[in-house]
């Protein structure tokens, strides 16, 4: 493999079928939680059915990170001019799941105390 080639590629024929494996163990990691939930919503909820988007949200809001992530990995290698897009959508999903994840439980730690400040029920788990 000569230099100017590339690393890694996302959108390569191993990458796409690395993808779809994900996202068949991601859907069935989704599935396992539903069998160990001690009640259970009823499959027409828990899939979509009169408005109530339970599991169709987390997969259509992870859709939309992973392309955008994508996105991004597909510009900052053409931007940094680096042979490997895969790091970058590494580096992408790292961020989003460690800052992300913190920046939310901050923000939910910080409505909980508003909630119970002025006394907003509805807020306070």
């Amino acid at each position: 493999m000569d230099s100017s080639s590339k690393n890694c590629q996302l959108m390569g024929s191993v990458g796409v079928l690395i993808q779809i494996m994900l996202a068949i163990l991601c859907f069935l990691a989704l599935i396992l939680k539903r069998y160990y939930t001690v009640k259970p919503r009823p499959w027409s909820i828990w899939i979509l059915v009169n408005n109530k988007k339970d599991t169709s949200k987390i997969a259509a809001l992870a859709l939309l990170q992973h392309f955008l992530n994508l996105v991004i990995s597909f510009i900052l290698e053409v931007e940094l001019s680096s042979n490997d897009e895969c790091i970058w959508y590494f580096y992408n999903i790292l961020i989003d799941t460690t800052i992300g994840c913190l920046f939310c439980y901050i923000l939910h730690y910080i409505v909980q105390l508003i909630a119970r400040k002025f006394i907003w029920n509805v807020f306070i788990i």
